[in-house]
């Protein structure tokens, strides 16, 4: 089930969850450190390296990776897919235009992948995936250039927003959880015999008191696909439960963890 009840625009409800830096830095930093290494380590000293962002966002990781790379002799070239055109505009917005290759309005599944990449990352772009789309999947290693890498992070079932997510959905959504998670992916990859490296990242993240409520707010609007205006009118106890969960019973703590699985070409 893929339910997002949101009416707010794809702008204005994550750029409102970006405006809390301390969270999307640390998040973005730590898994990037990770992505570079990887990148670094199987590629070695490709001066350009062509990379294709699956569900790119506003660009935010490949910003990242952009500077983690800026001493090295190695320049990322981003190609970037999503279906959201103002995700892509917010991209171009945010990466160098000497780092920026094709923009493509589409998804992952039906885009029509011409010529095979040194590195794919999908950064947090899955969670509405399919993850019976076996050609999807399969893509992730076939789309690799012979020595390439696939590099794909989600969040995990050890995260506070999973636990939250799955207790709350069915009286948000009517239904049980439907979101893809880390471990669903990595299910599949092993069912399919796709070759995969497993780690996890941990992002501790404390809640700031002042100005908690509207944190809180933002993070419960994302987490469970519905707009800040309707928490008011039809999920306040939901909401509530949630907030005395992150501020008393955790301390104003909630803990983020993100899967990160590589898939390789082989040479």
């Amino acid at each position: 089930m893929k339910c997002d009840i949101s009416k707010e625009s794809y702008l204005e409800r994550f750029q409102e969850y970006l405006d809390f830096e301390k969270i999307v830095k640390s998040e973005y930093l730590v898994i990037g450190k990770v992505l570079a290494e990887t990148i670094k380590t199987a590629l070695g000293n490709v001066p350009r390296v062509r990379v294709l962002d699956v569900g790119c966002g506003d660009g935010r990781m490949a910003s990242t990776l952009v500077t983690l790379f800026a001493c090295t002799q190695m320049r990322l070239i981003f190609d970037f897919l999503d279906p959201v055109e103002e995700a892509l505009t917010l991209y171009e917005r945010n990466v160098p235009e000497a780092h920026r290759g094709a923009r493509i309005r589409g998804d992952w599944v039906s885009y029509d992948l011409k010529q095979p990449y040194d590195a794919i990352i999908a950064n947090n772009s899955l969670c509405g995936f399919d993850t019976r789309e076996t050609e999807g999947l399969r893509r992730f290693e076939t789309g690799l250039k012979a020595g390439g890498v696939t590099l794909i992070t989600l969040p995990s079932v050890k995260s506070d927003w999973v636990t939250y997510a799955r207790q709350l959905w069915p009286s948000v959504h009517g239904a049980r959880f439907g979101k893809t998670v880390f471990e669903d992916l990595a299910s599949r990859f092993d069912c399919l015999g796709i070759n995969h490296e497993d780690r996890f990242v941990e992002v501790p993240v404390r809640i700031e008191k002042t100005g908690c409520d509207a944190a809180l707010k933002a993070i419960f609007s994302m987490m469970m696909y519905v707009d800040r205006e309707q928490i008011e009118a039809q999920w306040l106890s939901d909401y509530r439960w949630f907030k005395r969960g992150i501020l008393w019973r955790q301390g104003f703590r909630m803990k983020f963890v993100y899967g990160i699985t590589t898939v390789r070409r082989g040479v």
